[in-house]
């Protein structure tokens, strides 16, 4: 009788599943409807956009390969290098900028202004 409550001591232990295991198969299927969205909607297009990148295609007619000379003949092109200039400005003028700002007015608010003035210059700046 010792040997079969040990032995199926040991089937119980073997039937449980592991909780690292268990664990980490939550975890995929939570992630798995995320990943499967973002492979559809974004890994998916880039890979497309790539390789479109490569061909000489008008869209209707037959695409020729054409490798990266399509991205020699962008990087050697003074008026798009400096669109690309341009754009990079607006990058900045736009999102770094104001970001530093707002982070230097916070920190100011939070440091320095106490009392019912710091709250209401923290919802006045805050709310938009």
């Amino acid at each position: 009788m010792t040997e079969t409550t040990a032995y199926s001591s040991r089937d119980a232990s073997r039937s449980k599943p592991n909780r690292a295991g268990r664990g980490a198969l939550v975890a995929w299927a939570f992630i798995a409807p995320a990943l499967a969205f973002y492979t559809v909607f974004v890994l998916i297009p880039i890979g497309i956009s790539v390789y479109y990148s490569l061909l000489r295609w008008d869209g209707i007619g037959k695409a020729q390969f054409k490798g990266l000379s399509n991205y020699l003949v962008v990087l050697t092109d003074s008026d798009i290098l400096q669109v690309l200039g341009n754009a990079f400005q607006l990058v900045a003028y736009f999102t770094i900028i104001p970001v530093a700002i707002g982070l230097g007015v916070a920190s100011a608010i939070r440091n320095h202004l106490s009392g019912r003035f710091g709250t209401t210059a923290r919802t006045v700046l805050f709310i938009p």
